[in-house]
């Protein structure tokens, strides 16, 4: 006798609707997007006004340096290259103009530590606006735009000033400036007579300017009726030279420690003009 045993299994599950709600899928956390370090223009940028009928632009350079950099002249002609170590430089660097317009000279590096663009010639005074001062290995500005008579715009924010720490001289006698603004000049510690002469001068934003000045021996002098100084910091180690008024001294002087901010004693220091209350 066969005897067969049939065994039936069954699989039971509970109503669905009695499943726990499915809830939302985590979200992973999104990564922080790491700053974007800002561009900089590596050319050396500025505006010049050729007269009608052209004329000849120049600038001279520091013979003990070395040079390795190239000028486009802004008027189609091939950019001119340069290079060379001393004593064997040269200076000045021209270009002739055939036509009188505006015209944007840009320099690009990797090699122009200083020059002189003022106290040459009458291209000096065509000189109008610095758009940016490029990424091409800055190491002074001394005399730099001295004598630039129609410079109206510097922008000394647009491009690295870092190995720059001495600035005499750099826009005396620019009596075409009515603002300037220190960003980018936080490295300079040597600025005797750096905006002596600037008699147009109205709106001055000292927030870029070294803490720890060296030297700043009449770097306002003769500068004309600033009406608004800014300022954020207080400077220290100013030596008893820093401002010089003639017979005159601000009261509350302090050498060593210069309180700023809305002070009005600071501020008839900063204008150097002896003539003034303070």
């Amino acid at each position: 006798v066969v005897t067969a045993s049939v065994f039936l299994a069954i699989w039971w599950r509970p109503n669905a609707s009695d499943d726990p709600e499915p809830g939302p899928k985590p979200v992973p956390p999104i990564p922080p997007v790491p700053p974007v370090p800002p561009v900089i223009d590596k050319a050396f940028r500025t505006l010049w006004n050729v007269p009608d009928g052209g004329g000849t632009i120049e600038f001279a350079l520091n013979l003990s340096l070395s040079y390795e950099f190239t000028v486009d002249w802004g008027d189609g002609s091939d950019p001119d290259p340069y290079k060379f170590d001393p004593p064997n430089g040269q200076s000045p660097i021209d270009h002739t103009y055939i036509e009188g317009r505006m015209y944007e000279i840009s320099i690009t590096g990797p090699s122009f530590p200083t020059a002189t663009f003022g106290q040459l010639g009458p291209s000096k005074d065509w000189l109008e606006e610095v758009i940016g001062f490029g990424d091409i290995g800055w190491v002074s500005l001394n005399s730099t735009f001295t004598e630039c008579s129609e410079l109206k715009a510097v922008n000394t924010s647009s491009g690295d000033l870092s190995g720059v720490q001495s600035a005499i001289s750099a826009w005396e006698f620019c009596t075409a400036l009515t603002t300037f603004d220190t960003k980018g000049l936080e490295n300079v510690i040597l600025m005797n007579n750096t905006w002596a002469r600037c008699n147009a001068l109205t709106t001055f934003d000292a927030r870029g300017l070294n803490t720890s000045i060296t030297n700043c021996t009449d770097a306002w002098k003769n500068t004309g009726p600033v009406g608004a100084w800014v300022f954020e910091e207080t400077f220290t180690n100013v030596p008893t030279d820093w401002l010089i008024l003639g017979e005159d001294k601000p009261i509350g002087w302090t050498p060593g420690l210069l309180p700023v901010g809305s002070n009005p004693v600071l501020r008839g220091a900063l204008l150097q003009h002896g003539a003034e209350t303070i």
